[in-house]
């Protein structure tokens, strides 16, 4: 999972993992509608976070961030030794 900030002034992209909980609480402050979910929606975002890999991505040319998200996704298959789940351009 991928939280982006867009950042025009940025002249190459980067990335960096985050923790679980901070996924959860990005996850819940920024895409979960918190009253069509149990609990708030807060026990769905720390569900969806513990089950997949998070990161912050800060984007600057959208070439280059796609390489980059690309490059990222290669690790984690390789790191699972999963096929890739996606093929292409990004």
């Amino acid at each position: 999972m991928f939280f982006l900030d867009y950042c025009p002034g940025l002249k190459i992209p980067t990335v960096h993992r985050i923790t679980k909980a901070e996924a959860a609480a990005r996850l819940f402050v920024n895409a979960l509608n918190p009253l069509a979910h149990e609990q708030d929606g807060l026990a769905g975002a720390a569900v969806i976070a513990q089950k997949v890999p998070s990161f912050h991505l800060k984007s600057a040319e959208l070439g280059l961030t796609c390489e980059l998200v690309k490059a990222v996704l290669h690790q984690l298959d390789i790191s699972t030794h999963t096929a890739p789940s996606v093929s292409g351009r990004c």
